[in-house]
């Protein structure tokens, strides 16, 4: 049912109990109805490019919700145990929503576009990501705490304000690709000289005057 004009999912569509997929792309929709809370084998829900302002408490196993006018998260979303990826960006959010920072399993996580100012000290609770997408906020510094997301393989952090990057950033020895693209840095962040599994490097328009010897100690780099 995807790319269509629907507005309205009806109540009904909670008898429907044996649904595993269920993708409503590109509609009009404004609203979920409370009865999509039945749909327990419910394993992807696809509700991306709508006009959703809020999501019931009753929301399970969501997949994919991106570019939707979407201003809170409810806190039932800690409930989303099994949930793996999470798309959020394109939606007005402000605030990080902390009940991402209680999912288990989450690997892939997307904020970009989300008029975010902060990352909360807590993310280092998710200790399962590999792929980490905070793109084109309004971010002016990173936690030092993020250095504790050592499964982490890809962070993007361009489009943002952050003035420094914190030495923990050492810590992330799996870190295969960095982009930190378009941020006002005061120095070349040196911490990040010590990523030895790192391939792609990316600082473009960051102010920088100069780039340190120490590069050489980045051996795997394949793009910079």
């Amino acid at each position: 049912l995807n790319s269509g004009k629907i507005e309205k999912i009806p109540k009904e569509i909670g008898k429907l109990t044996n649904l595993k997929n269920l993708s409503l792309y590109g509609n009009k929709i404004t609203n979920v109805p409370n009865e999509i809370g039945s749909l327990t084998k419910l394993e992807q829900l696809d509700l991306a490019f709508n006009q959703l302002k809020s999501l019931p408490k009753v929301i399970g196993n969501l997949k994919n919700l991106n570019e939707n006018s979407l201003t809170e998260v409810p806190e039932t979303f800690k409930n989303l145990t099994k949930l793996s990826s999470l798309f959020i960006s394109n939606n007005p959010l402000s605030s990080f929503p902390e009940a991402i920072l209680n999912l288990p399993n989450i690997e892939r996580l997307f904020l970009s576009f989300c008029g975010l100012t902060e990352i909360p000290k807590g993310i280092e609770n998710i200790k399962s990501l590999n792929e980490l997408s905070i793109d084109n906020n309004s971010i002016s510094s990173i936690p030092k705490e993020i250095g504790k997301l050592t499964n982490l393989n890809k962070l993007s952090l361009q489009n943002n304000s952050i003035s420094a990057v914190p030495s923990e950033i050492k810590n992330l020895k799996n870190l295969t690709n960095l982009s930190i693209s378009n941020n006002p840095l005061k120095s070349f962040p040196v911490a990040i000289l010590n990523l030895t599994k790192l391939e792609e490097l990316f600082l473009i328009n960051c102010q920088l005057t100069e780039i340190p010897k120490e590069i050489e100690n980045l051996k795997s780099l394949i793009e910079l």
